[in-house]
């Protein structure tokens, strides 16, 4: 195994006597991100990450942009935006799901927009983009002309943490007819070590 980036911190309830002085190291596997743990033994075991699933609900058209919600309830705020329950995560993977035909020669593009927790007002299109998703990418698995579609984003390393808020967006690109009920989940992995 080739192991990077290592990151030691106290293993806290390892050692029955006070003061505790175990260590542990968090290492990442360098072809494909996972996370392995180093206890002062020697032992390297995987490390179970924690995580936490968005699902998004259609919530409104602005320039033939879709903005997704939190929840399938009336919306506190037009564009909802989702936290990240963890210091230091990964986008896992995304699904989407539309009743919508597209036509022919039109792709979905989702984007996933940031800006600070603390800061005031909706995400809006001039914040910063965080990553942008094409049904044609390379790594996203679509059926029935792409209106639906998973990706595994593990491979992009896309960090988010709870400093920030994140909003999500969706384009018919070729097809100005809006969705019909999409549906959009993501998935969002706990990280120690940064790669």
């Amino acid at each position: 195994m080739e192991l990077a980036n290592a990151l030691e911190v106290p293993l806290l309830g390892a050692h029955p006597i006070a003061p505790d002085t175990g260590l542990v190291k968090y290492y990442t596997l360098a072809t494909d991100l996972r996370e392995y743990v180093r206890f002062d033994s020697g032992n390297i075991q995987f490390r179970f990450p924690r995580y936490w699933k968005w699902n998004g609900y259609y919530n409104g058209l602005t320039a033939e942009n879709q903005w997704f919600r939190n929840t399938d309830a009336a919306p506190h705020s037009r564009r909802t935006n989702f936290l990240v329950p963890f210091t230091t995560a990964r986008l896992a993977d995304l699904t989407l799901s539309s009743r919508k035909e597209l036509t022919i020669g039109s792709v979905i593009r989702i984007r996933i927009l940031e800006d600070l927790v603390e800061a005031a007002g909706d995400v809006a299109d001039g914040d910063v983009t965080l990553v942008d998703i094409f049904s044609t990418d390379g790594d996203v698995t679509s059926y029935r002309n792409g209106k639906r579609f998973f990706v595994d984003l593990r491979s992009r390393n896309i960090v988010v943490d709870n400093t920030k808020r994140y909003a999500v967006q969706i384009d018919n690109v070729g097809d100005a007819t809006p969705y019909r009920d999409p549906k959009l989940d993501l998935t969002i992995e706990e990280r120690v070590v940064q790669p």
